[in-house]
């Protein structure tokens, strides 16, 4: 539970830290930084799901030990499934930057 929330803030700093170093780029949408930024987020979501499923299943052998039944959505680590999702389409996206980045660079050097 609490490396969940330890990622969850990592990551919103990151989100903020974007937005206040200003490095996004209008003129010039696919830029290095911008793909380190959205892959850091895809590992960070995939960590996030990975440890929220992680707990979950923790949360429900040790209910079936005995233990009193936790309330996952007052831990925060229900919903492993959209982490998991979240960072699989952040990867994809990542691609399509990987990409774009090569046409911006190809079409810089065309005369």
């Amino acid at each position: 539970m609490t490396i969940v929330a330890v990622l969850k803030a990592i990551m919103f700093y990151i989100i903020a830290k974007l937005f206040t170093d200003k490095k996004l780029n209008l003129s010039q949408p696919f830029s290095p930084d911008l793909r380190r930024f959205i892959l850091n987020l895809s590992y960070l979501s995939l960590a996030i799901g990975l440890f929220s499923y992680y707990g979950f299943n923790y949360s429900v052998w040790m209910t079936k030990k005995g233990l009193e039944a936790a309330d996952l959505k007052a831990l925060n680590i229900a919903g492993a499934d959209v982490w998991i999702f979240m960072a699989v389409i952040l990867f994809v996206i990542v691609q399509i930057v990987k990409r774009g980045i090569e046409i911006q660079n190809e079409n810089d050097l065309t005369i």
